[in-house]
């Protein structure tokens, strides 16, 4: 079995298919139309055990070419996934079949990618050992990589986050197994062809549940872990790597907030708030969830925020309503945690339709939920939907302090004109991220889907590589010092 074939469950050790050997794979639906689109494969231990073995092997190999060799390699593959290709036609269609996503979206995620890597490839460049003097001895600091990695991806934006995490670690001069979501296996898999340019069995993909994932982190013969995801499964894969005392990249975090100040540019911030809190129907932790908005401005915002957002959505046609959820069980989620929210005091300002059947092809309308307070499920669960939470706030003190009281909340956007007050209000933020006024998006269709990925690039750093690799410090004394230059090659 070498290619990729939707209806004939797999997983992928490059530069081959082979056939998952788990019973009953489950049947894989367009979220929009319904309609069959293949088998999603679950792999069994023994599936596991076969991809860790060739990918320390592979991993003996990559670690020996020189930076250059690995260096090209990357290029290559960063090439081949940026290209106008028919390949490439055929892993967008597949993304927009499985994932409900536009054809525009799905290419934004492959550029994503093939960006990322090369960025990770030119920190190749600086990998060569750093010295310096330790009393009688020559102190040599190298990198060397931990070995195989596991890379476990969340559905959304899964491309664009396998990109980032397998980059640094092919960099870093890993092997790389990627377990990617059971909503996601497809296009995850029909992407892997793309890695047959690498050296056989340097990258894998195996596809399941928990379990899988489990089998992964619990094998001796994988050595690094990145996870992006929920919370409570974020939590579940640090207690293994911290029982196992295996290194581990963790990345959970919820959906964003943002603070609007008395002084704020009102038409921009509810411009930017219709957008990001409808963009790839909410189910990012990229968008925006949480408004926190000063009670001077809070009615004039809102108003202004509904506006732009029928503006944007509103009809129920595919072009004016939010993409389809990845799932019946999210739009479930969603609908009970709207009518708790509701029939505890909360006031519905968009979305009625949202509480009766979906919209025709699986789409939805966005939701605008306005007065919530902290006795509302929605305020504690995770909520992957089109759905915007609007509280007011006394001052900016009360705001951040909501802000900050969010659960894993990774970035918040404030709206203030003056600058200094500001500044001193991001140092309270809690949140990896703070963005200030930032700038409209351009007039341009594909404009905001590379606007949400770049907001990925602004993690970029050349300590990137450091999550997939360890210090080791070489001490020699005057008797070993003319080895130096060998060692340095």
């Amino acid at each position: 079995m070498h290619g990729f074939q939707p209806w004939n469950p797999q997983f992928y050790i490059n530069p081959l298919y082979l056939p998952a050997s788990g019973d009953a794979p489950h049947p894989v639906f367009n979220p929009a139309t319904g309609e069959p689109i293949g088998l999603n494969p679950c792999c069994t231990k023994d599936d596991v055990h076969t991809a860790v073995a060739a990918a320390n092997v592979a991993h003996t190999l990559w670690r020996l070419l020189d930076a250059q060799q690995r260096q090209a390699l990357m290029q290559q593959l960063a090439d081949s996934i940026a290209a106008d290709s028919a390949l490439n036609r055929q892993i967008v269609g597949q993304m927009t079949r499985e994932l409900a996503l536009s054809a525009a979206e799905a290419r934004a995620e492959l550029d994503h990618c093939a960006a990322l890597l090369r960025y990770c490839a030119k920190l190749l460049d600086r990998l060569a050992p750093g010295s310096a003097p330790a009393d009688s001895a020559s102190c040599q600091l190298r990198y060397e990589p931990y070995g195989v990695s596991v890379h476990i991806l969340p559905f959304t934006l899964g491309i664009a986050l396998l990109g980032q995490s397998v980059a640094a670690a092919l960099a870093a001069g890993n092997s790389c197994l990627v377990k990617p979501a059971p909503n996601a296996s497809l296009s995850t898999l029909a992407f892997m062809q793309h890695f047959a340019c690498l050296p056989a069995g340097l990258v894998s993909c195996i596809p399941g549940d928990a379990t899988t994932g489990q089998w992964l982190l619990q094998s001796c013969g994988t050595h690094a872990v990145a996870f992006t995801g929920s919370a409570g499964a974020a939590s579940a894969v640090a207690v293994t790597c911290a029982e196992l005392l295996k290194p581990c990249v963790i990345e959970s975090a919820g959906r964003g907030a943002m603070i609007v100040a008395e002084d704020a540019d009102l038409a921009l911030a509810a411009a930017c708030a219709a957008r990001a809190a409808f963009s790839r129907s909410g189910q990012s932790c990229l968008s925006i969830q949480y408004f926190f908005v000063d009670a001077r401005v809070h009615d004039p915002f809102v108003r202004q925020f509904i506006e732009h957002t029928h503006a944007l959505y509103s009809g129920h046609s595919a072009a004016t309503s939010v993409a389809p959820l990845i799932s019946d069980a999210a739009r479930h989620k969603l609908r009970r945690l709207v009518r708790d929210a509701l029939a505890k005091g909360a006031r519905l300002l968009a979305g009625e339709q949202v509480l009766d059947a979906a919209l025709p092809g699986g789409s939805l309308v966005p939701v605008i939920l306005d007065e919530v307070d902290d006795d509302m499920a929605i305020t504690e669960e995770e909520c992957l939907g089109p759905v915007a939470i609007i509280r007011r706030a006394s001052d900016l003190g009360a705001a951040v302090q909501l802000a900050n009281d969010c659960p894993t909340s990774f970035e918040v956007t404030l709206f203030a004109n003056d600058p200094a007050p500001a500044l001193l209000l991001a140092q309270r933020l809690l949140s990896a991220r703070v963005r200030i006024n930032p700038a409209p998006l351009a007039n341009h269709p594909d404009s905001e889907h590379h606007w949400t990925l770049s907001r990925l690039a602004g993690d970029l750093s050349p300590e990137a590589l450091d999550g997939f690799r360890r210090r080791k410090r070489l001490l020699l004394g005057h008797a070993a010092r003319p080895a130096r230059q060998a060692l340095s090659r």
